[in-house]
Order: structure tokens, then C-alpha cells, then sequence
């Protein structure tokens, strides 16, 4: 691949693939930097991608995986969200690739936010802290002055209502087969 080729490809992608990365990242500088860091790798790695398949699926497949990796480095960074939502939203939306699969995400993000919402207040705080924070069970039980059962059983409680919840709705088996479809 030419220069001239590669600079044909950076001026006809670069605004939907920045656009496309802005979905999952939602910061403009993070976006641009994703697709600096894909556009660099393809010419780096130019003499070695296939080009008879098709480079706008590398495109969009980097673009993804880039992002993806941002959003989990970044959880794991801040560990801090505000709201159920926040959270069910990075974790739901970060296996985003259609818009079937981006107009059902929301969906399940309200309903599950629905079902966290409705539970006991302690049972919520247990499995937000759990779930959000990404405590362990131990941790959780010493900063909410509890013993290591009563977390546990929070945490069963709630994904048993979770479950419930999203049974009683019609979500549990789209759920279910969409996790088994992201694997």
C-alpha cells in the first residue's frame, strides 16, 4: 500500500470511525486518539493485513476493540459511578456492535435499573457496591459494619429478584441468548 492509498483510506474513515468510536467513549479526545492509534497500527501493519477482506471490517473491528479496552481501563481506573444507570450503561454498552443490539441494550438497561431500584435499600447497597465498586464480599461487609452472610445473602437475594424481575418482563431468555451470542 502506497502513502497516497493510506491517505485516501484516513480521509474517507476518519470521520464515521471517529463517530463510531464516540458511541462507546462518548469524549471527543478519546475518540480521536482511538482512531490515531487504529489508523497508526494499519500502516504499520499494512504488509500484513489481508487486504482482500475487507479493511473497512479491520477498521471498524479496531475501532471497537480499542474502545472496548478504553472503557474497561478506564472502569477499572475510576471504580467510582454515580447512578445505578452509569453503571449498567458501561457494562451493557460495551458489547455494543448494532443498532438491534444498542436499541435492546437500553431497553435492558431500564429494566434492569427498574429491578435494582425496587430493591431493599441495604440489599441494594450490597449489590451496588459489589457490582459498581467491584468490592469483594469481604470489603463490602467491613465498610458497611456487616457480617460476610448477611453480603452474601444480600447478593442472592438480589439476583434472585434481578432474575425475577427480568423473568416476570419477558427479558430474562433475550438476555440469556444475547450473552450467549456475545461469546
Amino acid at each position: 500500500m502506497r502513502k497516497g492509498d493510506f491517505e485516501i483510506i484516513y480521509n474517507q474513515y476518519y470521520k464515521v470511525l471517529f463517530y463510531y468510536a464516540l458511541r462507546f467513549v462518548t469524549e471527543t479526545k478519546v475518540a480521536e486518539d482511538i482512531i490515531h492509534d487504529v489508523f497508526c497500527d494499519f500502516w504499520i501493519q499494512r504488509k500484513t493485513i489481508n487486504l482482500n477482506q475487507s479493511f473497512k471490517s479491520y477498521l471498524y473491528t479496531s475501532v471497537r476493540n480499542r474502545s472496548l479496552d478504553y472503557i474497561k481501563s478506564s472502569y477499572h481506573k475510576s471504580k467510582d459511578f454515580n447512578s445505578t444507570d452509569q453503571y449498567l450503561e458501561q457494562y451493557v454498552y460495551s458489547a455494543l456492535t448494532t443498532t438491534e443490539e444498542y436499541i435492546f441494550s437500553k431497553e435492558l438497561v431500564e429494566v434492569l435499573s427498574i429491578a435494582i431500584d425496587n430493591l431493599p435499600y441495604r440489599c441494594k447497597e450490597v449489590f451496588l457496591l459489589s457490582r459498581s465498586s467491584d468490592l469483594k464480599n469481604r470489603e463490602i461487609a467491613e465498610k458497611l459494619n456487616i457480617h460476610l452472610k448477611t453480603v452474601e445473602k444480600h447478593i442472592t437475594k438480589a439476583l434472585l429478584e434481578i432474575k425475577a424481575h427480568l423473568e416476570k418482563n419477558g427479558y430474562l431468555m433475550l438476555l440469556i441468548s444475547y450473552l450467549i451470542l456475545l461469546k
